[in-house]
């Protein structure tokens, strides 16, 4: 499976979920099970630096990063220095934020970006 084809089965995997969640990190373990379940080879915080370590790592360098909180701009900043790094094909971001998912672009760096906005239950 390609890079891009990773990440494609992975965003269409997490939209058909509907996840319960009252914070992050029981979001975050709810993903990380589903990709598990589903047979991806998955490392949690894989870190990519001193400063960025992206939720998830999945073969063929395709990274998960989990937002519910935080601001559009800084979810920005981050996503682009996860693209900076050789090791990072793809990123898919997850997050519960509209404005979030709407706004993000659908590359940086010349990496392939794809944003998964979940609707799921807060617990």
């Amino acid at each position: 499976m390609t890079p891009m084809e990773r990440m494609a089965a992975v965003s269409t995997l997490l939209s058909s979920r509907r996840f319960v969640w009252s914070n992050e990190s029981m979001l975050q373990r709810g993903i990380y099970q589903t990709l598990l379940e589903a047979g991806h080879v998955v490392q949690r915080e894989k870190r990519l630096s001193r400063k960025d370590r992206p939720d998830f790592m999945l073969e063929g360098g395709v990274y998960v990063e989990v937002k519910v909180d935080g601001s559009l701009t800084s979810v920005m900043r981050q996503l682009s220095r996860y693209a900076e790094q050789p090791s990072v094909s793809a990123i898919v971001l997850v997050t519960t934020r509209a404005a979030q998912a709407a706004r993000v672009p659908t590359e940086f760096s010349g990496k392939p970006v794809r944003v998964v906005l979940l609707a799921g239950a807060f617990a």
